[in-house]
Protein backbone atom coordinates (compact mmCIF):
# COMPACT_ATOMS: atom_id res chain seq x y z
CA UNK A 1 0.00 0.00 0.00
CA UNK A 2 0.92 2.98 -1.06
CA UNK A 3 2.19 6.56 1.33
CA UNK A 4 -0.78 8.82 1.03
CA UNK A 5 -0.34 11.40 -2.17
CA UNK A 6 -1.18 14.68 -0.05
CA UNK A 7 -1.66 15.70 3.59
CA UNK A 8 0.71 14.70 6.41
CA UNK A 9 2.26 12.01 6.54
CA UNK A 10 4.28 10.52 9.54
CA UNK A 11 7.13 8.72 10.50
CA UNK A 12 4.89 5.52 11.88
CA UNK A 13 3.18 5.70 8.59
CA UNK A 14 6.64 5.52 6.88
CA UNK A 15 7.72 2.48 9.14
CA UNK A 16 4.49 0.45 8.10
CA UNK A 17 5.11 0.75 4.25
CA UNK A 18 9.01 -0.14 5.19
CA UNK A 19 7.29 -3.03 7.28
CA UNK A 20 9.28 -2.06 10.01
CA UNK A 21 7.37 -1.47 14.06
CA UNK A 22 5.25 1.55 13.95
CA UNK A 23 7.34 2.93 17.15
CA UNK A 24 10.43 2.02 15.68
CA UNK A 25 13.08 5.56 15.59
CA UNK A 26 13.75 6.41 12.36
CA UNK A 27 15.30 9.20 10.27
CA UNK A 28 14.98 10.48 7.00
CA UNK A 29 18.05 10.23 5.66
CA UNK A 30 18.71 6.49 6.79
CA UNK A 31 18.94 4.36 3.25
CA UNK A 32 16.10 2.39 3.42
CA UNK A 33 14.30 5.68 3.53
CA UNK A 34 16.13 7.26 1.22
CA UNK A 35 15.50 4.58 -1.08
CA UNK A 36 11.55 4.88 -0.34
CA UNK A 37 12.07 8.48 -1.48
CA UNK A 38 13.93 7.54 -4.41
CA UNK A 39 16.76 9.92 -3.43
CA UNK A 40 19.92 9.23 -3.61
CA UNK A 41 21.51 12.48 -2.29
CA UNK A 42 20.85 15.47 -0.89
CA UNK A 43 18.22 16.25 1.71
CA UNK A 44 15.14 14.43 2.46
CA UNK A 45 12.03 15.59 2.76
CA UNK A 46 8.16 14.37 3.81
CA UNK A 47 7.29 15.55 0.47
CA UNK A 48 9.44 13.73 -1.56
CA UNK A 49 7.59 10.16 0.29
CA UNK A 50 4.39 11.73 -0.99
CA UNK A 51 2.94 8.53 -3.02
CA UNK A 52 6.00 5.90 -2.54
CA UNK A 53 5.68 2.73 -2.25
CA UNK A 54 7.58 -0.48 -1.29
CA UNK A 55 6.08 -3.02 -3.14
CA UNK A 56 7.74 -3.39 -6.24
CA UNK A 57 5.99 -2.33 -9.68
CA UNK A 58 4.08 -5.24 -11.56
CA UNK A 59 1.15 -6.32 -13.55
CA UNK A 60 -0.77 -7.90 -11.66
CA UNK A 61 -3.23 -8.61 -14.08
CA UNK A 62 -4.55 -8.74 -17.84
CA UNK A 63 -7.89 -9.30 -19.59
CA UNK A 64 -9.03 -7.93 -23.14
CA UNK A 65 -12.55 -8.14 -24.62
CA UNK A 66 -14.32 -6.57 -27.90
CA UNK A 67 -17.22 -7.14 -30.48
CA UNK A 68 -17.16 -7.97 -34.07
CA UNK A 69 -20.60 -6.56 -34.72
CA UNK A 70 -21.30 -2.68 -34.95
CA UNK A 71 -22.94 -1.78 -31.59
CA UNK A 72 -21.95 0.83 -29.03
CA UNK A 73 -20.69 -1.13 -26.40
CA UNK A 74 -18.88 -4.21 -24.92
CA UNK A 75 -17.55 -5.54 -22.02
CA UNK A 76 -13.88 -6.56 -20.26
CA UNK A 77 -13.93 -8.61 -17.23
CA UNK A 78 -12.09 -7.35 -14.11
CA UNK A 79 -8.94 -9.73 -13.77
CA UNK A 80 -9.30 -11.47 -9.80
CA UNK A 81 -7.38 -9.58 -6.76
CA UNK A 82 -7.52 -5.43 -7.57
CA UNK A 83 -6.45 -3.94 -4.77
CA UNK A 84 -7.11 -0.45 -3.23
CA UNK A 85 -4.63 2.25 -5.64
CA UNK A 86 -3.85 -0.01 -8.17
CA UNK A 87 -3.93 1.40 -11.57
CA UNK A 88 -6.35 -0.28 -14.23
CA UNK A 89 -5.19 0.97 -17.86
CA UNK A 90 -7.45 0.19 -20.74
CA UNK A 91 -6.25 0.81 -24.04
CA UNK A 92 -8.98 0.30 -26.96
CA UNK A 93 -9.30 0.48 -30.99
CA UNK A 94 -12.04 1.66 -32.70
CA UNK A 95 -12.81 1.19 -36.13
CA UNK A 96 -13.44 4.69 -37.69
CA UNK A 97 -16.15 4.21 -40.20
CA UNK A 98 -18.67 5.24 -37.68
CA UNK A 99 -16.94 5.61 -34.41
CA UNK A 100 -14.51 8.16 -32.52
CA UNK A 101 -13.34 6.59 -29.35
CA UNK A 102 -14.38 4.72 -26.42
CA UNK A 103 -15.54 5.91 -23.21
CA UNK A 104 -16.03 4.49 -19.06
CA UNK A 105 -17.47 6.26 -16.37
CA UNK A 106 -14.69 7.26 -13.93
CA UNK A 107 -11.66 6.77 -15.84
CA UNK A 108 -9.55 9.72 -16.91
CA UNK A 109 -8.30 9.88 -20.85
CA UNK A 110 -4.78 9.68 -21.44
CA UNK A 111 -4.62 10.18 -24.74
CA UNK A 112 -7.60 10.24 -27.40
CA UNK A 113 -5.44 8.69 -30.88
CA UNK A 114 -6.06 11.36 -33.91
CA UNK A 115 -8.11 9.98 -36.83
CA UNK A 116 -5.93 8.04 -38.63
CA UNK A 117 -7.55 6.15 -41.71
CA UNK A 118 -9.17 3.41 -40.05
CA UNK A 119 -8.55 2.78 -36.42
CA UNK A 120 -8.45 5.05 -33.69
CA UNK A 121 -6.31 4.67 -30.28
CA UNK A 122 -7.09 5.38 -27.15
CA UNK A 123 -6.30 4.82 -23.45
CA UNK A 124 -8.08 5.28 -20.17
CA UNK A 125 -7.17 4.95 -16.79
CA UNK A 126 -8.14 5.15 -13.01
CA UNK A 127 -7.07 4.51 -9.87
CA UNK A 128 -8.82 1.49 -7.92
CA UNK A 129 -10.73 1.94 -4.77
CA UNK A 130 -10.30 -2.27 -4.43
CA UNK A 131 -12.68 -4.86 -4.87
CA UNK A 132 -13.58 -4.39 -8.18
CA UNK A 133 -14.82 -7.85 -9.85
CA UNK A 134 -17.42 -8.79 -12.95
CA UNK A 135 -17.58 -6.96 -16.46
CA UNK A 136 -16.59 -3.71 -17.33
CA UNK A 137 -19.01 -2.24 -19.90
CA UNK A 138 -16.85 -0.02 -22.14
CA UNK A 139 -18.98 2.39 -24.37
CA UNK A 140 -18.34 3.13 -28.06
CA UNK A 141 -18.81 6.56 -28.65
CA UNK A 142 -19.82 8.45 -32.06
CA UNK A 143 -21.90 5.56 -32.98
CA UNK A 144 -22.08 2.23 -33.05
CA UNK A 145 -19.40 0.51 -34.68
CA UNK A 146 -16.06 -2.81 -34.75
CA UNK A 147 -14.25 -2.05 -31.15
CA UNK A 148 -11.62 -4.04 -28.64
CA UNK A 149 -9.75 -2.97 -25.40
CA UNK A 150 -7.17 -4.57 -23.25
CA UNK A 151 -7.23 -3.87 -19.81
CA UNK A 152 -3.62 -4.14 -17.41
CA UNK A 153 -3.79 -3.44 -14.06
CA UNK A 154 -0.33 -2.08 -12.63
CA UNK A 155 0.09 -2.60 -8.50
CA UNK A 156 2.37 0.21 -7.35
CA UNK A 157 2.56 2.37 -9.90
CA UNK A 158 3.97 5.79 -10.89
CA UNK A 159 3.00 8.15 -13.34
CA UNK A 160 1.18 7.24 -16.16
CA UNK A 161 2.34 8.80 -19.58
CA UNK A 162 2.22 8.27 -23.37
CA UNK A 163 5.83 7.86 -25.01
CA UNK A 164 4.29 7.44 -28.74
CA UNK A 165 0.98 7.17 -30.62
CA UNK A 166 0.11 6.71 -34.10
CA UNK A 167 -1.66 4.83 -36.90
CA UNK A 168 -0.05 3.54 -39.88
CA UNK A 169 2.29 0.97 -41.04
CA UNK A 170 5.44 2.18 -39.32
CA UNK A 171 6.35 0.81 -36.30
CA UNK A 172 7.27 3.63 -33.76
CA UNK A 173 10.39 4.26 -32.84
CA UNK A 174 12.64 3.13 -29.86
CA UNK A 175 11.19 4.19 -26.31
CA UNK A 176 12.59 3.72 -23.37
CA UNK A 177 11.98 3.51 -19.77
CA UNK A 178 13.56 3.84 -16.48
CA UNK A 179 14.87 1.04 -14.65
CA UNK A 180 12.17 1.05 -12.65
CA UNK A 181 9.34 2.06 -15.15
CA UNK A 182 6.82 -0.61 -17.19
CA UNK A 183 6.85 0.00 -20.67
CA UNK A 184 3.80 -1.29 -22.29
CA UNK A 185 3.42 -1.70 -26.02
CA UNK A 186 -0.67 -1.68 -27.07
CA UNK A 187 -0.93 -2.63 -30.89
CA UNK A 188 -4.61 -3.32 -32.80
CA UNK A 189 -6.01 -3.93 -36.25
CA UNK A 190 -8.78 -3.97 -38.21
CA UNK A 191 -8.53 -6.08 -41.52
CA UNK A 192 -7.43 -9.74 -39.56
CA UNK A 193 -3.52 -9.82 -39.93
CA UNK A 194 -1.51 -12.02 -36.88
CA UNK A 195 0.45 -8.97 -35.64
CA UNK A 196 1.89 -11.26 -32.68
CA UNK A 197 3.30 -14.25 -34.79
CA UNK A 198 3.53 -12.31 -37.97
CA UNK A 199 4.94 -9.25 -37.76
CA UNK A 200 6.16 -9.22 -34.58
CA UNK A 201 9.73 -9.22 -34.94
CA UNK A 202 11.26 -11.38 -31.92
CA UNK A 203 9.11 -9.32 -29.44
CA UNK A 204 6.38 -11.71 -27.12
CA UNK A 205 3.06 -9.81 -27.33
CA UNK A 206 0.59 -11.27 -25.24
CA UNK A 207 -2.34 -12.27 -27.38
CA UNK A 208 -5.72 -10.78 -26.48
CA UNK A 209 -8.40 -11.14 -28.44
CA UNK A 210 -8.22 -12.87 -31.71
CA UNK A 211 -11.45 -12.70 -33.73
CA UNK A 212 -12.41 -13.00 -37.05
CA UNK A 213 -11.73 -9.55 -38.47
CA UNK A 214 -9.36 -8.04 -36.11
CA UNK A 215 -6.93 -8.60 -33.58
CA UNK A 216 -5.26 -6.70 -30.99
CA UNK A 217 -2.29 -7.60 -28.47
CA UNK A 218 0.29 -6.26 -25.71
CA UNK A 219 4.02 -6.44 -25.28
CA UNK A 220 5.31 -5.34 -21.40
CA UNK A 221 9.03 -4.68 -20.56
CA UNK A 222 11.24 -2.87 -18.07
CA UNK A 223 14.02 -0.76 -19.87
CA UNK A 224 12.21 -0.38 -23.54
CA UNK A 225 12.34 -2.09 -26.48
CA UNK A 226 14.66 -2.53 -29.74
CA UNK A 227 14.53 -0.48 -32.78
CA UNK A 228 12.52 -2.13 -35.40
CA UNK A 229 13.55 -1.10 -38.70
CA UNK A 230 10.34 -2.83 -40.86
CA UNK A 231 7.58 -1.39 -41.86
CA UNK A 232 4.05 -3.23 -40.84
CA UNK A 233 2.78 -4.77 -44.14
CA UNK A 234 -0.64 -4.24 -43.42
CA UNK A 235 -2.30 -0.97 -44.88
CA UNK A 236 -3.45 1.48 -42.98
CA UNK A 237 -5.42 -0.51 -40.63
CA UNK A 238 -3.26 -0.43 -37.53
CA UNK A 239 -3.46 1.56 -34.60
CA UNK A 240 -0.24 1.94 -31.43
CA UNK A 241 0.31 3.27 -28.51
CA UNK A 242 3.37 3.21 -26.07
CA UNK A 243 2.76 4.01 -22.21
CA UNK A 244 4.89 4.39 -19.29
CA UNK A 245 4.21 3.59 -15.90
Amino acid sequence: MALKSSGIISLSEVNTELSIAAATAINLNQSNVRSLAGKASGLTTMNDLYGKSNTPKSIVGFTSGGTDARITSFTIPYPAGILAGDMIIICGFVHAAYATGISVPGFTTQINGSKPASMFGHLIYKMAVGGETGNLTVSITGGADRGQALMFVIRAPGTLSVSDYNSNTQWPQPMASGTSQILLVFAGTDNGQNIATTYGNGLTFNTSKNQTYRHSYAWSAVGGYPQQTNSWPISNYFGYVVAKV
